[in-house]
C-alpha cells in the first residue's frame, strides 16, 4: 500500500466526510429508448421501476406536489411513458399531499390526458429525474426490479401490501462499499466478491466478526478503566426468506476450534471413566468401598443454544469462562420464548451482565449451592424479522437494546438464480478461512502464558473520543436522551471490532505471536472499525425509531406545522448539508445554538424531511 494512501485518523475525525455519491444516471433503465409511439408497449421492468419508486415515495412521505409545475411534469411524464396506466401511480404520488383529493387528482389526469400535451423533452425519464432529486436511489431500484413482474403485480401488492413496517424497510448506509478492498485483512478477501450487494457483504462481515470474537483467546484491551475481551453481540434484522439464511454457513469458520475443544473434552472424559473403572475394580477385589470420589468433568463445547434455561446457561459460561462461549440463533424468537419460560427463568439479565464481563450469581437447586461466574465471556449472534426484535426487546428503555450491534437488511423483491454455479462452495471457502485462522493465530494465542494487550495509538484514541462525542451529541439531538446508552455501548463495540480486525491482521505477520508484547491497532483496522460504527449507529437508530415502543414517542407532525424559524432555516439549506452548515444558517437567523440543535433533530424525527447519511451529514428527502 502506498504511503500517501495511509489513513490519518486525526484528519478523518476532523474533516466532514462527504455523503456517498449517487450514481449519476440510471444507464441500465430502458426508458431511454422509449418514444411517444411506444407508450403502450413499455417494458415490464421499466414499469416495475416506476412502481417501486412510487411506493418508496409514499412510504417515506415525500410530497412532490409542493411545486405545481413539477407536479404537472411528473403527470405528463407518467402519461407519456405509461398512458392510462400512469393514473394509478400519479394518484399514489399525489396522496402524500396534505390536501389530497382523489376526485381532483383524477380530474387533473383526465384533463391533461385529453390535451395530449407532450411538453418540451418531457418523457418517462423526466419522472426518474424527479425521483432522483427526491433522494430515491433509482440505480438500486433498476437492479432490484430487473426481470420483475408487470403492473398488475404491483397494483395488487400496493393494495394488499403490509405497510406497517414501511418506514423501517428502506435502504440504510453500508460500510463495505466505503472501504478500499486492499485495506481489509487479507484473510477476508475471499468474501469481498460474494453476494450481489453491499448489504450482503456487510451482514457477512459483521456476523463473522461476532463469531470470531468468541474464539480469540488471550487478547484483551483497556477501555474506560476496565479490561475487555473481544466478545460482542450482533443482531441481523431482515424480512422472512432473506439472505440471513446464509448465516449458519459462517459457523464453519469456528469448526477447527470446536473440534479441538471437543477432542480435549473427550480426552478428559475418557480419563475420568478409566479412573472410575479402575477404582471400582480395585474396590471389588479388595471388598471395600472406593476411597476416592472422582468428579466427572463438566461438558466443554464452544456453542450454547438459545433454547436453554438461565441456570444451564450460567453453568455453561462458568465451565468455559476461561475460553468463552458463542450463542448463535438464526431465529430470535427462540431466545424470546426461552426467556419467557417461567420454569427456566429469564436469562436476559445474564446477557446484559456478560456484555461487560460483570459477575453473574445464580442458585443451583440440586445441592443448594450459590455459584458466581466472575468474568463471563459470551459472544451472541442472532437474526430475526423486524417483528421479532420488538418481541425480544419490548421498548427502548430495556437495557438489552443498547448492547446489540444491529444491522438491518432491506426487503428485496429480486428473484435469485437458485441454480447459479460458483467456482467453489461458499461453506468450503469459510472453512478454509477458519483453518488458516486456527493455524496462524488461534493456536499461537492459546499457547501464551500472559494475555496479549490490544491498544489504540494516541492519535487513534483522540480521534475515537472526538468522533464518539460528536456522535452522541448528534444522536441526542435527533432521538433524545434514551439513545445515549446505545451510542456509548457502540463505542465499546467499535473498540472490540478493531480488536477482531487486528487479530485477523495477525495472519499476515511473521512475528512470533506467542511472545508479542502488545497488539497495536493498525490505522487501516481503526478506519474500518470507525466506518462500521458510523453505519451501525444509523441501523440502531432505525430500530430505535421504528421497531421499539417508545415511552414518550412523539407523534408524526406534518411539515406544515413547522414553526417560522424552522422554515426559514430549511429554505436556505441545500439537498445535502452538514450539521455545521445548519447551525451557521440558524445563527444568521438569530436562533441560539440550543434551539438550533433541537430544530435539527426535529427535521429527522418529528417532521421527517431529512435523513442522516453519516455523522454530521444529512440529506433532504
Amino acid at each position: 500500500m502506498k504511503k500517501e494512501n495511509l489513513f490519518n485518523p486525526c484528519e478523518w475525525a476532523k474533516l466532514e466526510k462527504a455523503p456517498k455519491k449517487d450514481v449519476v444516471t440510471n444507464t441500465e433503465a430502458t426508458y431511454q429508448v422509449y418514444s411517444p409511439n411506444m407508450k403502450e408497449q413499455v417494458a415490464k421492468h421499466v414499469e416495475a421501476q416506476v412502481a417501486k419508486c412510487v411506493e418508496e415515495v409514499v412510504q417515506r412521505g415525500i410530497d412532490l406536489t409542493y411545486d405545481y409545475e413539477d407536479w404537472l411534469k411528473i403527470l405528463f411524464a407518467l402519461q407519456e411513458g405509461l398512458g392510462e396506466r400512469g393514473r394509478y401511480y400519479f394518484d399514489r404520488i399525489s396522496s402524500t399531499c396534505p390536501k389530497y383529493d382523489e376526485a381532483e387528482v383524477n380530474k387533473k389526469f383526465n384533463s391533461c390526458l385529453k390535451s395530449n400535451y407532450s411538453g418540451d423533452k418531457i418523457r418517462i425519464n423526466t419522472f426518474f429525474d424527479y425521483m432522483k432529486k427526491a433522494g430515491i436511489d433509482i440505480s438500486a431500484i433498476a437492479r432490484e426490479c430487473k426481470g420483475m413482474d408487470t403492473f398488475s403485480h404491483y397494483t395488487q401488492n400496493a393494495k394488499n401490501g403490509e405497510e406497517a413496517l414501511a418506514a423501517f424497510n428502506h435502504k440504510r448506509p453500508t460500510f463495505s462499499d466505503q472501504i478500499n478492498t486492499e485495506d481489509w485483512p487479507r484473510l477476508l478477501y475471499p468474501l469481498l466478491t460474494r453476494g450481489n450487494n453491499p448489504e450482503y457483504i456487510d451482514m457477512t462481515f459483521l456476523a463473522l466478526f461476532t463469531l470470531a470474537s468468541g474464539i480469540i483467546p488471550n487478547v484483551m484491551g483497556k477501555y474506560h478503566k476496565r479490561t475487555y475481551f473481544a466478545n460482542f453481540y450482533a443482531f441481523v434484522v431482515a424480512p422472512p426468506a432473506s439472505s440471513k439464511g446464509d448465516l449458519p454457513l459462517l459457523l464453519r469458520f469456528t469448526r477447527p476450534v470446536e473440534e479441538q475443544i471437543r477432542a480435549e473434552y473427550e480426552k478428559k472424559l475418557e480419563e475420568y471413566r478409566q479412573k472410575v473403572t479402575q477404582q471400582q475394580a480395585k474396590a471389588t477385589n479388595e471388598d471395600a468401598s472406593p476411597s476416592t470420589t472422582f468428579i466427572e468433568p463438566a461438558y466443554e463445547g464452544l456453542f450454547v443454544p438459545g433454547d436453554i434455561s438461565a441456570s444451564a446457561l450460567y453453568e455453561t459460561i462458568r465451565d468455559n469462562q476461561e475460553r468463552g462461549n458463542i450463542m448463535f440463533e438464526p431465529e430470535a424468537d427462540v431466545i424470546t420464548q426461552a426467556c419467557r419460560n417461567k420454569e427456566w427463568g429469564d436469562f436476559s439479565t445474564g446477557l446484559r451482565k456478560a456484555f461487560h464481563h460483570e459477575s453473574i450469581q445464580f442458585f443451583r437447586r440440586a445441592n443448594k449451592e450459590r455459584v458466581e461466574v466472575e468474568h463471563p465471556r459470551l459472544s451472541v449472534l442472532i437474526s430475526g424479522t423486524p417483528k421479532q426484535v420488538g418481541d425480544l426487546i419490548p421498548n427502548s428503555e430495556n437495557g438489552l437494546f443498547s448492547r446489540w450491534a444491529f444491522y438491518c437488511i432491506s426487503q428485496s423483491l429480486e428473484w435469485q438464480d437458485v441454480f447459479a454455479e460458483e467456482e467453489e462452495d461458499y461453506g468450503d471457502i469459510i472453512e478454509r478461512m477458519g483453518k488458516e485462522y486456527y493455524e496462524k493465530v488461534y493456536r499461537p494465542l492459546s499457547k501464551r502464558s500472559e494475555p496479549l494487550m490490544f491498544k489504540f495509538t494516541t492519535e487513534q484514541r483522540d480521534a475515537f473520543n472526538d468522533y464518539l462525542a460528536e456522535m452522541q451529541e448528534e444522536q441526542v439531538d435527533l432521538l433524545g436522551d434514551d439513545i445515549v446508552a446505545t451510542v456509548r455501548r457502540l463505542g465499546l463495540i467499535t473498540f472490540r471490532l478493531a480488536m477482531v480486525l487486528s487479530v485477523f491482521r495477525l495472519t499476515e505477520t511473521d512475528v512470533d505471536i506467542t511472545t508479542m508484547d502488545t497488539l497495536m491497532c493498525d490505522d487501516r483496522d481503526f478506519y474500518i472499525a470507525m466506518e462500521m460504527s458510523d453505519v451501525l449507529i444509523s441501523h440502531a437508530a432505525s430500530v430505535f425509531s421504528n421497531l421499539l415502543r417508545q415511552p414518550q414517542r412523539r407523534d408524526f407532525v406534518a411539515p406544515e406545522t413547522m414553526n417560522y424559524a424552522e422554515k426559514k432555516v430549511l429554505e436556505q439549506l441545500s439537498t445535502h448539508f452538514t450539521r455545521q452548515e445548519y447551525l451557521d444558517v440558524a445563527t444568521k437567523e438569530g436562533i441560539n445554538t440550543k434551539s438550533a440543535n433541537r430544530y435539527l433533530g426535529n427535521l429527522v424525527t418529528k417532521h421527517n424531511v431529512a435523513i442522516r447519511i453519516r455523522n454530521g451529514v444529512y440529506e433532504m428527502i
